[in-house]
């Protein structure tokens, strides 16, 4: 009793064949099987041509033609030009006036330059002056969160609106007199 083909296997009672086994069995010849795989491709390739309509050329393609043409030309003829260069804006002295206000008051060198001298300019480009910069900074630098830190000018420049405003604020941590200042506010009292 014969089945139908399934896969590339027929059955045949207890008998099981498979299709083109002397194909795939021992060595494999590529030679022959490339022959038979560009045979069946172009044979597909050629019933595929047949169920296409063929292109037909209008005005517009030709102009598209004959125009990209000329621009082939054109760039093989032509040197491209480089693009225009942007004109150099000379450094705000102020940003290197806050930075050098900044190490003085520190006594070490800023971390990264670029970066801070990034925040001082957008600072100033925004309308606030280096006096107001440094100000926010040094009030920023009372805070307890930033001491013996290094405090980033990017996070100055976010809150010199409320230092201008005059609502910054922040936990200051309060130093702890020294034994002579406590000797001095004893003797205050006594006398009082």
């Amino acid at each position: 009793m014969l089945t139908p083909e399934v896969n590339k296997i027929e059955m045949n009672g207890a008998i099981i064949k498979i299709t083109n086994w002397e194909k795939y069995q021992g060595q494999f010849n590529r030679e022959e099987y490339q022959r038979d795989y560009m045979r069946d491709y172009m044979r597909r390739k050629m019933e595929d041509k047949e169920n296409v309509k063929p292109f037909v050329k209008t005005k517009q393609h030709k102009s598209f033609v004959n125009q990209s043409r000329r621009t082939e030309q054109n760039r093989i003829e032509q040197i491209p030009t480089p693009p225009p260069r942007r004109k150099q804006v000379a450094p705000d002295p102020r940003v290197k006036e806050v930075l050098n206000i900044i190490v003085n008051k520190t006594g070490h060198d800023i971390p990264s330059y670029a970066k801070e001298g990034a925040a001082v300019k957008r600072a100033l480009a925004m309308g606030f002056t280096p006096e107001e910069f440094v100000g926010c900074w040094e009030k920023m630098k009372e805070f307890s969160f930033w001491q013996g830190k290094w405090l980033p000018l990017a996070k100055v420049t976010e809150n010199l609106g409320e230092y201008r405003a005059g609502r910054l604020r922040g936990v200051v941590k309060r130093r702890l007199p020294t034994e002579t200042e406590l000797d001095q506010q004893a003797r205050e009292k006594e006398i009082t």
